[in-house]
């Protein structure tokens, strides 16, 4: 139970049975990579096992699907556009904003640190001592 609101869960009912995933960083993936997997590298390769890895979820083992949106792409050669690039420069900006806090809110399970974003904005803050 939660301390100062112990019938927390039930008042939530079957909402606490959903996941819900909260990305502070606010990354648009329809302008990144929803829509394919990077080009397919030669099957019985170390390469295409990390490719064959890299695809699928981590949790369920299921190969992510793909997104039929007509969202223009950008990446690393659209310096500006790109959503991707600038994680390290907001958390570097983050960790020296007076009274900034990181809070780490986990599921049950603890399957949010299956994700390699959220474990690499823990490890980030980590590394910039941010509280």
């Amino acid at each position: 139970a939660l301390s100062g609101c112990p019938d927390f869960p039930q008042r939530l009912g079957v909402l606490a049975l959903e996941r819900y995933w909260i990305c502070a960083f606010c990354i648009n993936q329809h302008c990144s990579i929803c829509g394919s997997f990077p080009r397919e590298p030669l099957i019985g390769t170390q390469e295409h096992s990390n490719w064959d890895a890299a695809r699928r979820d981590t949790v369920t083992n299921e190969i992510y699907p793909l997104c039929n949106c007509r969202q223009k792409k950008h990446f690393g050669d659209s310096m500006v556009e790109c959503e991707m690039n600038k994680f390290d420069s907001v958390m570097a900006k983050l960790s020296r904003t007076p009274a900034f806090t990181q809070l780490v809110v986990a599921d049950l399970h603890f399957e949010v640190f299956a994700r390699a974003w959220c474990v690499a904005e823990v490890v980030e803050a980590d590394s910039l001592n941010m509280h």
